[in-house]
């Protein structure tokens, strides 16, 4: 299976292709800061028991 997405940028092309080109030691450590805490709030939504409590999360309930 093979899946693609694509993802709207509102910001003019110039913009985005100065911040990808600049490294990715720039950009990818927040994105992956945000998509851990996107992950775990998904995870927790879903009733997944995490056990912890993450200390870059603000919502991550310990109990339902």
């Amino acid at each position: 299976m093979f899946l693609r997405t694509y993802v709207v940028v509102a910001r003019r092309f110039a913009e985005v292709e100065a911040e990808m080109t600049s490294g990715a030691e720039n950009w990818l450590p927040d994105m992956a800061k945000v998509a851990n805490v996107d992950g775990e709030r998904l995870l927790s939504e879903l009733r997944f028991d995490l056990g912890w409590v993450s200390s870059t999360s603000a919502y991550c309930p310990l109990s339902f």
